[in-house]
């Protein structure tokens, strides 16, 4: 077992950039996933006032967001085995065509009277669903694409990233505004759209290799799902950068859940007295997010990762307990658009340590598995910062949060396999099809049990015949049977030689 955890824990092949190498395939990538995320993000937006203004149930609004929330979830834990059996290709052709057309489903029933509410409350759960297996196929794609293309890895996870920054910051007011000007079932109409025109810009993406020829088989080809799935869980935790890394960020998410929703609703409520101000609190937060990336993605392959990863920790500590402070309006924007700023890069790094570290034919279960642990703690932190702030006030609770920080922060300075994020090995050539060389953990009962051990005989021994005793008198015959047993003998007592017969007085 060690010498398994020793390998999963050793350095791995980083993708190469090649200059000047094919930028189709990857800018066809970006152009495809940049309409989709756009039209996802409006969509995401209108859905909910699309519900509102076709049904006037409250009620149903609140199951429909709660049943897509739900869906994503479990899928994001399912999903791995199918993605990684299907190919990254396969799988972002079908969760982009899927969901454009359970969404042009949506409006086409809405349109001839046909959408009941519980038909309503099943589309929004099968496209929930369609949407998880494209996101980890769209990163799983970027490392390969973006290395031919001879752009850094960091710089490919940014520009994806800024998309989606600049999607959550326009979309929902371009949301808002078809639904004021046109009508809500527009804006669904306008998702199905860009599903389809992505679906088409990503056909033209060229079949990448699933795996390189020698790694096209493992220990779990042809195996059940269940075990497939325990050979990526396997995997996630016996590798201890990446085991870190889940861990970090499970905790971080779930602080940021709470202070992101409740805790900024509290402070705009409690300390800037104008509650309105929370979504140009988030606004503020989104900007310097986007700011953040687009200079991560600049200069962030230059950047040391391990440093990095710590300083946003450290920095984004020392903001929230500003926080805690009493502050005006102006310098609490000032805080939120820096904390955007800080906490921009832990996405990419966390994003680029998956993507270098996890074997092709692995990515879709071991990223699965990540992200749905990262996000299961969150309820039960909102919760608890609920109660703190019903307790204590917002500012304890900002205090407590950032104390909170700055304990993950220092605790993760003193982790040692967290300097392997800054190990580069391998060379342009040293991994054919860039992947990643590291043995995977042992899967053990790949046989089954009952199967007959095979024996190996000597067949030049077993064909000679065996030596017969001489034909001698019983004397010689003896002496021959003393000689062959004489290797088997004790050695003979230090001292002891030959004693002189003892002669018999009369």
């Amino acid at each position: 077992m060690a010498r398994h955890r020793a390998a999963a824990d050793r350095p791995t092949v980083r993708i190469p950039a090649v200059p000047g190498g094919d930028r189709k395939p990857y800018r066809t990538l970006l152009a495809g996933s940049s309409i989709n995320v756009i039209g996802d993000v409006t969509g995401t937006a209108a859905l909910p006032l699309f519900v509102l203004e076709t049904t006037q149930d409250l009620a149903l609004t609140g199951w429909i967001a709660a049943v897509s929330v739900g869906g994503s979830v479990v899928t994001g834990l399912l999903q791995g085995p199918l993605v990684d059996r299907l190919g990254f290709r396969a799988s972002l052709l079908g969760s982009s065509a899927f969901a454009a057309t359970t969404t042009l489903a949506v409006y086409l029933l809405h349109s001839a009277g046909l959408l009941s509410p519980a038909l309503l409350l099943v589309l929004a759960l099968v496209r929930s669903i369609a949407d998880e297996p494209g996101r980890v196929a769209m990163f799983g794609l970027v490392p390969q694409l973006a290395g031919a293309a001879g752009v850094p890895l960091e710089r490919a996870n940014a520009t994806l990233r800024t998309v989606t920054a600049s999607s959550n910051l326009v979309g929902p007011l371009a949301a808002g505004g078809i639904a004021a000007f046109a009508g809500s079932e527009w804006t669904i109409l306008l998702n199905a759209s860009t599903g389809m025109l992505g679906t088409s810009v990503l056909l033209l993406l060229a079949r990448v290799p699933d795996a390189a020829p020698g790694q096209r088989s493992g220990p779990e080809d042809g195996t059940s799902y269940y075990r497939r799935f325990r050979v990526g869980l396997r995997y996630l935790f016996h590798d201890k950068v990446l085991r870190t890394l889940v861990v970090a960020t499970m905790v971080f998410v779930a602080f940021d859940t709470s202070f992101a929703s409740i805790g900024l609703t509290a402070y705009a409520t409690e300390v800037l007295h104008q509650p309105a101000l929370y979504g140009a609190l988030i606004s503020a937060f989104g900007i310097g997010s986007l700011l953040g990336t687009v200079g991560y993605g600049i200069i962030g392959h230059r950047m040391p990762k391990r440093r990095t990863y710590l300083g946003v920790y450290l920095a984004f500590a020392g903001l929230v307990l500003l926080l805690s402070m009493r502050l005006g309006v102006v310098p609490t924007f000032v805080v939120m658009a820096l904390a955007g700023v800080v906490t921009s890069p832990l996405d990419m790094l966390y994003m680029a340590a998956l993507q270098e570290r996890v074997p092709k034919r692995l990515f879709g279960r071991v990223v699965s598995i990540a992200n749905t642990v990262m996000s299961a703690p969150a309820p039960l932190a909102v919760s608890a910062a609920t109660g703190m702030i019903s307790s204590v006030g917002v500012r304890m609770t900002m205090l407590v949060l950032g104390c909170c920080y700055l304990a993950l922060a220092i605790g993760l300075i003193f982790v040692r396999h967290l300097h392997s994020l800054d190990s580069r090995s391998g060379t342009a050539g040293a991994a054919e099809d860039a992947e990643v060389t590291r043995p995977l953990p042992r899967v053990r009962d790949v046989a089954p049990v009952t199967q007959p051990i095979p024996r190996v005989f000597d067949a030049v021994s077993m064909t000679q015949p065996i030596p017969r005793i001489p034909d001698a008198v019983p004397s010689r015959r003896a002496r021959v049977l003393a000689e062959d047993a004489a290797p088997t003998q004790p050695l003979p007592r230090i001292g002891a030689g030959r004693r002189a017969p003892v002669r018999r007085i009369r």
